[in-house]
């Protein structure tokens, strides 16, 4: 047997011992899912964080774990409370009843009772990433001792 054939046998037996011990590939996704080449840098969005600051592949050393993933081309995003794909507007709100979902990549600072109206600063530095925050409805505003929004005529001092 010559050096290529002993070669080509030696390659092919490794891919028979070694190829069937991947637990790295999922065989099967959910309908909701899709097989992604994924690596610790990659953030996928979720419920909870819905636009994930992705670190380049390159960060990583180029690391590929085959992983099933919610199929952000029918919509869907992972809620991480209970590990289901939904789409983004069935989303649990992580806002508490008098507060409204909001999603700014350089928030001003929120109205509150001990400034209920804020400059917001010419040259604050802001993110090309939307960051999702939780602000006080029209009518109320935060109360810094409390951190809760409440009504406007509740705050703790005259407004």
């Amino acid at each position: 047997m010559d050096k290529f054939s002993l070669l080509f046998v030696l390659c092919l037996g490794c891919v028979l011992v070694f190829g069937q011990n991947d637990t790295t590939t999922p065989k099967n996704c959910r309908p909701d899912q899709k097989l992604i080449c994924t690596n610790p840098c990659m953030k996928v969005p979720t419920c909870q964080n819905p636009n994930p600051i992705r670190q380049p592949w390159t960060s990583c050393g180029g690391l590929c774990i085959h992983e099933c993933v919610c199929n952000e081309d029918q919509g869907l995003i992972l809620n991480e409370n209970n590990q289901t794909c939904v789409k983004k507007e069935d989303c649990p709100s992580a806002c508490k009843p008098e507060e409204q979902e909001g999603c700014a990549p350089c928030p001003c600072p929120e109205a509150t009772c001990q400034d209920p109206k804020p400059s917001c600063p010419e040259n604050i530095a802001c993110s090309f990433v939307c960051r999702p925050f939780c602000a006080c409805k029209e009518g109320y505003l935060r109360d810094n001792s409390t951190k809760t929004c409440v009504p406007q005529d509740k705050c703790p001092q005259a407004v």
